[in-house]
């Protein structure tokens, strides 16, 4: 188990980007994978359950590259340029799945 420390980021990237991004990660398990999730899903058409699956995937693959996993919400924005109600509907599919996945969701809301 490697105890390095990497920051990865991909901007703009959707929820079923971060698994293929996951997937090339060097074969080893780290000790902490944290995925902050952004806006960019929320701005999109795709249906919920597509984002779900999206999540599901998300978490399947990381939990293959670390031992602990811990997966934030999406953070409010005010700039009127996503669908607030939207972040909310996906920040709820992203709490739920994180805790039926057994892996620690991070509420930002708490934060802003």
């Amino acid at each position: 188990m490697s105890d390095d420390l990497v920051i990865d980021s991909q901007g703009g990237a959707k929820i079923n980007d971060i698994p293929v991004k996951l997937k090339n990660v060097k074969e080893r398990k780290y000790c902490d994978i944290t995925v902050v999730c952004g806006t960019n899903d929320t701005i999109t058409k795709r249906p919920l359950q597509k984002v779900h699956n999206g999540i599901k995937n998300l978490i399947d693959q990381a939990k293959k590259k670390a031992v602990n996993v811990k997966l934030s919400s999406i953070p409010p924005r005010t700039d009127g340029m996503v669908d607030s109600t939207r972040t909310d509907m996906i920040n709820d599919i992203i709490s739920k799945q994180a805790i039926e996945s057994d892996v620690t969701f991070i509420s930002n809301d708490t934060n802003f």
